[in-house]
C-alpha cells in the first residue's frame, strides 16, 4: 500500500443481495385472493346451475326413453305419456297448486304461455288436450316429441 495514494483506503463496492420473488408484494397477495374468490364463486355458480337444471336433464332422459318405446305402443298411449311428462315438469317448476288441476284448453294455454308458443292450442300439440279422447284421430307422434322437447328445453 502506498501511503500517498488517496484511493488506497477505499473499500470495495458492496453489491446488494439479488431480488427474489418470494415473498411477493402485497398487491400480488391481493390479486391472488381476488382470483381465488372469483374461481370459488364461479365453481359455486356452476354447481348451483347444474343442480337447478337437474329436472330438465331428467325430463329429457325420460323423453328419450318414451321415444324409444313409442314404436312398441299405440300413439294414444304415447301422447298420454307425453302429456304426463309435461305435467311433471310443470309441477316441478310452477308448483302443484298452479298446474296439477289444469286440463283441456286450460292445460294447452298454460303450455303455450310458458313455452312462448301457440303450437299447443293452435298446432300439433292440440292433441294433448281433450282431442286425445276423440276416436280415430290421427296423432303425429314425432312432431309431439319434438314439440315436447322444445318446451322442456325452454323451461
Amino acid at each position: 500500500m502506498n501511503p500517498t495514494d488517496p484511493l488506497a483506503n477505499l473499500k470495495d463496492i458492496h453489491i446488494p443481495d439479488p431480488i427474489t420473488g418470494w415473498p411477493p408484494a402485497i398487491g400480488w397477495w391481493l390479486l391472488a385472493l381476488i382470483a381465488i374468490a372469483a374461481i370459488v364463486g364461479v365453481v359455486i355458480w356452476l354447481i348451483k346451475n347444474h343442480r337447478k337444471n337437474a329436472y330438465r336433464r331428467e325430463a329429457l332422459d325420460q323423453l328419450a326413453q318414451l321415444r324409444a318405446k313409442a314404436a312398441e305402443q299405440d300413439s294414444v298411449t304415447t301422447a298420454t305419456q307425453l302429456s304426463g311428462l309435461l305435467k311433471q315438469v310443470a309441477i316441478t317448476l310452477f308448483g302443484r297448486h298452479h298446474t296439477a288441476g289444469l286440463n283441456g284448453d286450460a292445460w294447452l294455454q298454460f303450455l303455450d304461455e310458458k313455452g312462448k308458443t301457440d303450437a299447443f292450442s293452435q298446432g300439433e300439440g292440440r292433441i294433448l288436450g281433450d282431442d286425445i279422447y276423440k276416436p280415430n284421430i290421427p296423432i303425429d307422434v314425432d312432431s309431439l316429441f319434438n314439440l315436447s322437447q322444445q318446451w322442456i328445453k325452454k323451461q
